[in-house]
């Protein structure tokens, strides 16, 4: 029972931001459009994206993340981004661009920098044993 509720620890923030996103997406005007200019939040979606996709697939953030992670990670939120904005096309007063795939893009990359910054200040060499 534990494995499922770990599991489920890590996947669930995933499922629903996604599906936050998704509301978003479907919406003619999102009322957070008006808040700042689009590739900001563009960025800024996919980085919390990109974040919680990483700690998904790696089982947390106290794990080092390997290239593997790092890829899946990025090959997801850049597929999710180009799938987002070929939705967009379909709801009446949105248009989907290239432009807004690569403010997404960008906000992917700058979280796995920010998760591996992170990683890289709070670990802690291991100290040698004195004999």
């Amino acid at each position: 029972m534990k494995t499922i509720a770990h599991k489920l620890s890590r996947w669930l923030p995933l499922v629903f931001y996604l599906s936050l996103m998704l509301f978003f997406s479907t919406r003619s005007f999102p009322a957070v459009a008006a808040v700042a200019p689009d590739f900001l939040l563009h960025g800024a979606e996919y980085f919390f994206l990109g974040a919680f996709m990483i700690r998904a697939f790696n089982d947390g953030f106290h794990y080092l993340i390997s290239r593997r992670i790092i890829w899946l990670s990025l090959g997801f939120c850049l597929g999710l981004a180009i799938l987002d904005e070929w939705l967009q096309r379909s709801i009446p007063n949105r248009v989907g661009s290239f432009g807004d795939v690569v403010s997404d893009a960008t906000g992917a990359v700058l979280a796995v920098l920010a998760v591996m910054t992170i990683q890289k200040i709070l670990t802690r060499p291991v100290r040698p044993e004195s004999g």
